[in-house]
């Protein structure tokens, strides 16, 4: 199966590197190898609002669900100490 695969993998390696060829030839750079490495900011690509939302109300959530677990414990503290 194994063997299979890396047939198949080799096989369509050459098809790849026509048709990167091809474009290279055709617009004169290729945009697909950079000769720079990407580094910084440039390597991961920022959040989108809708990410920073979502994880802002399972945060508020979270924050929510652990204080009302420790709500009843308090109550019943300041019920035995009064």
């Amino acid at each position: 199966m194994q063997a299979r695969a890396n047939a198949i993998q080799m096989s369509a390696a050459p098809m790849t590197d026509a048709r990167d060829e091809r474009q290279t030839n055709q617009s004169g750079a290729n945009p697909s190898h950079s000769t720079t490495p990407r580094t910084g900011q440039d390597r991961i690509p920022p959040y989108d609002r809708g990410t920073i939302i979502v994880a802002g109300a399972w945060l508020a959530f979270y924050l929510i669900m652990a204080i009302h677990h420790f709500i009843p414990a308090a109550i019943e503290i300041a019920a035995q100490r009064g």
